[in-house]
């Protein structure tokens, strides 16, 4: 899936990373995919790993980032 991201959206996902955490190794990879037109492929595994971090892990800081990030996107984190 290619997601065009919103200038928000980017800026989110490009925040530095504080912490090494599950959360902050999934942003990490995450940003490395990011091209520089904004757009950012992500596998079967990543839309996973996002889905399974967002809705099974509480919620916080990361979990609102990721939901605001691709809550547009993937339906697994739409209300």
């Amino acid at each position: 899936m290619i997601i065009n991201l919103k200038e928000n959206e980017y800026d989110i996902l490009m925040y530095d990373i504080i912490g090494t955490g599950g959360f902050q190794s999934l942003q990490k990879r995450l940003k490395e995919k990011v091209s520089t037109s904004m757009s950012i492929e992500l596998s079967e595994t990543d839309i996973e790993q996002i889905c399974r971090y967002v809705n099974e892990y509480g919620s916080g800081g990361a979990q609102n980032q990721f939901r605001e990030i691709f809550g547009n996107y993937l339906e697994c984190l739409q209300a």
